[in-house]
């Protein structure tokens, strides 16, 4: 089970969430599970990285098992640097806190960034 959407301007962060929630709905009605912990979770990443990544980003969800796959590549954009700039990243802990296997790749071909992450039943501390 996929969605993909492209988001841009205000409001992405709540159209965000609801690709999310979507995801979720369309899994039920096919007979499949998502535990409200776990879609709660992805409701969360989702909404961070787009609000915080800035300009238009492609997302990306996959449900798999139970496992909800979240990709997010904003053109343009850059992960903030909390050793550059001497102060904690709130939103980036929160993400790497609920979702498990981040990667991060900075070298995209549009320039910016691609985060992939996996939040499940057994993601966060």
């Amino acid at each position: 089970m996929r969605r993909r959407c492209r988001l841009a301007g205000r409001g992405r962060a709540a159209r965000g969430r609801a690709e999310v929630y979507r995801l979720a709905d369309e899994a039920i009605l096919a007979g499949h599970g998502i535990g409200r912990v776990t879609e709660d979770d992805a409701v969360l990443v989702v909404s961070e990285l787009v609000t915080h990544l800035k300009g238009v980003c492609v997302v990306e969800l996959a449900l798999t098992g139970g496992e909800v796959a979240v990709r997010v590549e904003a053109r343009g954009a850059r992960l903030p640097s909390p050793a550059r700039s001497g102060q904690r990243v709130c939103w980036w802990e929160m993400v790497t806190r609920l979702a498990h296997d981040i990667t991060v790749d900075r070298a995209t071909v549009a320039g910016g960034v691609v985060v992939l992450a996996r939040i499940g039943p057994d993601a966060g501390p």
